[in-house]
């Protein structure tokens, strides 16, 4: 059995063009599998941006918390010295006035005393 020339050529084409569709569809998978994959790594990239972002602005309310916080604190601290120095100064007062009272009582017994003898 003889094979023709035009046989052989004729199995060469067809066995280029298989080869060439090969080509093409591995070409088109490989296309597809690039594109997949840059997306599914666009939406991890957009995940992780959107978390940051939420992290971010979940520590700048924190941090304006503690500023509010810092805030309330530093006016509770100077109402409260503010008060601790009236309180301090009527202390002052009260211990002068105790003392100007001691030595009254001491001077109308010393006049007492002397009143007697």
């Amino acid at each position: 059995q003889k094979v023709t020339i035009a046989e052989l050529k004729e199995q060469l084409d067809e066995e280029r063009t298989q080869r060439k569709e090969e080509r093409e569809k591995a070409a088109a998978d490989l296309k597809a599998a690039v594109h997949r994959a840059q997306s599914e790594a666009q939406e991890e990239i957009k995940r992780v941006s959107d978390a940051a972002l939420r992290r971010e602005s979940e520590l700048q309310e924190a941090i304006n918390k503690l500023k509010e916080s810092e805030r309330e604190m530093c006016l509770l601290v100077e109402t409260l010295r503010s008060k601790l120095e009236d309180t301090r100064q009527k202390l002052v007062v009260s211990d002068n006035k105790v003392r100007q009272l001691e030595t009254q009582v001491d001077l109308e017994k010393q006049a007492a005393e002397n009143g007697m003898k």
